[in-house]
């Protein structure tokens, strides 16, 4: 595809920043951005990757995953949704 008609068809594109809502608590709640989504799991863009349990809950699009840290990079968390 030439150059200029991939920025028209890139242009009729609407790209939503996906988000997340991680539980730490009963009470304390982070939004997070995330960089990548499946139906596995998804990679979570945040400033402090360390400071998340092995395991927790989030929510994406009204949806409550239960999630268990796989790796971990500096500004990034990378989860697999484990079954219920």
């Amino acid at each position: 595809m030439k150059d200029t008609n991939r920025a028209r068809v890139m242009s009729s594109f609407t790209f939503m920043k996906k988000t997340g809502a991680i539980q730490l608590g009963p009470e304390h709640q982070v939004t997070v951005e995330l960089e990548s989504l499946t139906g596995s799991g998804a990679i979570i863009l945040i400033d402090a990757p360390f400071s998340l349990p092995e395991t927790f809950d989030m929510t994406i699009r009204h949806q409550r995953k239960a999630c268990r840290v796989m790796w971990r990079m500096p500004n990034q968390v990378g989860v697999r949704f484990d079954e219920a």
